[in-house]
């Protein structure tokens, strides 16, 4: 995993502070709960992107129904806000 997915595992697994990440490690650990496994980081970093996916595709659908509703397409849309 990269230094950057192994923050946003530790962050969706609860930690926000009393870490740091080097590299591709822990080095520096204060918490008093555990020190994630590399599955359990693995985890939640699928999980993490399980949700973003989620999300994504729940604005895609919302901008799809707002547009619907107006009656205009994508690109009136991006007009409008330009």
């Amino acid at each position: 995993m990269t230094n950057e997915e192994i923050s946003i595992a530790l962050n969706e697994l609860g930690f926000k502070t009393g870490w740091v990440v080097t590299g591709d490690e822990i080095t520096y650990w204060t918490n008093t709960e555990s020190k994630p496994t590399k599955s359990e980081l693995a985890e939640a970093f699928k999980l993490y992107k399980y949700n973003q996916a989620a999300v994504q595709e729940t604005n895609e659908k919302a901008r799809t129904a707002l547009l619907q509703r107006l009656g205009i397409t994508e690109d009136e849309a991006k007009l409008l806000l330009a």
